[in-house]
């Protein structure tokens, strides 16, 4: 079976999405079927995870960057933004 999936998101750089779409791949590749995932990313790439199974990621300068920075909580500002937020700074940047 071919299979592709859209991807809002992914990071190479590490989390539980990633975790998530490079085990999708895997078990998709075991189990015989080629699969793909299609992903917003900093630049148009390719990347294999064994036989039939790769991530493609198509620039998206418009969608920003998804990296991951680490910081103990104690060092991180309160969370504010929250959904509305979210929805009204993308309706902004046009993006909605």
């Amino acid at each position: 079976m071919r299979i592709v999936d859209v991807c809002a998101f992914y990071s190479p750089a590490g989390g539980g999405v990633k975790t998530y779409v490079e085990r999708k791949l895997r078990a998709g590749a075991a189990a015989g079927h080629e699969i793909v995932v299609l992903a917003p990313g900093e630049r148009d790439d390719i990347r294999h995870f064994g036989r039939g199974a790769r991530i493609v990621t198509i620039a998206a300068p418009k969608l920003g960057r998804l990296g991951n920075r680490i910081r103990p909580t104690d060092q991180c500002e309160p969370w504010r933004f929250g959904a509305g937020g979210l929805m009204l700074n993308l309706a902004k940047r046009g993006l909605l």
